[in-house]
């Protein structure tokens, strides 16, 4: 049962964040992130979840990882992005289920076939009303072994445009003893599928 209601519920989760470097032009920002579908349909062609983020309204939709079990199910979540990009600006960054499957080529075609922007270990900027921030997106580690960690790309940003207001997408959540002390304000992970639970 329990197993079946993770797989199947869909819960709206809502954090208001505050900070006293986001340029005033991204106050009331909405970023809706989704995670680990593990080519899981919500709903017909994923009607029900693509409804409660469009009721959300948001200015940003950002998908961490593990979307895709094998190449037959890139055709999922290519038509999920299709529907999405009709709300928002999608962002994809990979998790280790898409790369061990072993076509992440095709994955990362179909991410940008479908309107979406795959970030690969690179960044961009998302401007408001002549103002930007950088949102910045790493591969998984199940990738290639000479790709850079998140620590490294925040710190070639930081680099080149120290001071700004930087979000990390990323899909592990492992990463956790660094994500504290990273230069970048807000970090956007999956892999947990659900959370995490520390006992003593």
């Amino acid at each position: 049962m329990i197993l079946w209601d993770s797989s199947h519920r869909l819960v709206v989760t809502e954090y208001h964040l505050q900070y006293t470097n986001l340029p005033e032009a991204f106050d009331g920002f909405t970023l809706v992130q989704l995670s680990d579908l593990h080519a899981s349909e919500f709903g017909e062609h994923n009607s029900r979840l693509v409804s409660k983020v469009a009721a959300i309204h948001p200015d940003l939709i950002a998908l961490t990882g593990d979307y895709i079990e094998s190449a037959e199910d890139i055709p999922i979540t290519e038509h999920l992005i299709r529907q999405l990009s009709d709300i928002a600006p999608v962002t994809f960054t990979s998790g280790n289920h898409d790369w061990a499957s072993g076509s992440i080529s095709e994955l990362k075609q179909a991410v940008t076939d479908s309107g979406g922007v795959y970030l690969s270990n690179e960044w961009m900027a998302v401007e408001q009303d002549g103002q930007q921030i950088l949102l910045a997106g790493v591969e998984d580690p199940n990738g290639r072994a000479d790709m850079i960690r998140p620590d490294g790309l925040l710190a070639r940003i930081n680099a080149d445009y120290p001071n700004s207001f930087v979000i990390l997408q990323a899909h592990r959540n492992d990463f956790v003893k660094k994500y504290p002390v990273l230069p970048c304000d807000l970090v956007l992970t999956g892999h947990g599928h659900g959370g995490v639970i520390r006992l003593p």
